[in-house]
């Protein structure tokens, strides 16, 4: 059956069908230094920053942020349903 909308429920722009639900777990994962420097550049180029200033407050902010925040929802990712990725 096709995909409908449901106007009567409290949130009227979700979208319900009759297929048995999908459960899809992505995480895409970078190594450390793809990570840094992606975020020079991101700093540098988009937001103007200094590179000094993005180096001063990436293990200050940023790699904390990803190590308390991003890397622990890995172990979620179910082992045997692991498809990697490698994005360019």
């Amino acid at each position: 059956m096709a995909p409908w909308i449901n106007s009567e429920a409290s949130k009227p722009h979700l979208i319900s069908c009759e297929s048995p639900p999908v459960s899809l777990v992505l995480f895409f994962g970078a190594d450390a230094d793809v990570r840094l420097a992606r975020r020079i550049r991101q700093d540098t180029v988009e937001k103007g920053r200094e590179i000094g200033q993005v180096l001063d407050q990436y293990p200050k902010f940023v790699k904390l942020a990803f190590e308390a925040f991003i890397l622990p929802t890995k172990k979620y990712v179910p082992m045997e349903e692991i498809i990697m990725l490698r994005l360019i």
